[in-house]
């Protein structure tokens, strides 16, 4: 995890992006970023104007993948 961010109080995709963009300026090249992981909420992975999508606008390669926790989980399962 990169940071906690204190968040306005609209949580649109476009406002965690600018809000998260702004923390991470000078520490980290949009280019240069390969993956996303976030939760499922719409916010973050909706098709059209998600978070993640945000992301894709400005670093094309990247790749997103959501509920890593969930994942997790059902792979430890049966352990």
């Amino acid at each position: 995890m990169l940071g906690a961010l204190l968040l306005p109080t609209n949580t649109t995709a476009a406002e965690l992006f600018k809000s998260f963009n702004d923390y991470v300026s000078g520490k980290l090249n949009w280019p240069f970023c390969v993956s996303v992981h976030t939760e499922g909420v719409a916010a973050m992975t909706g098709w059209l104007s998600g978070f993640t999508t945000c992301v894709k606008e400005v670093a094309s390669g990247c790749k997103s993948m959501h509920c890593v926790i969930h994942r997790e989980m059902l792979a430890s399962w049966k352990m």
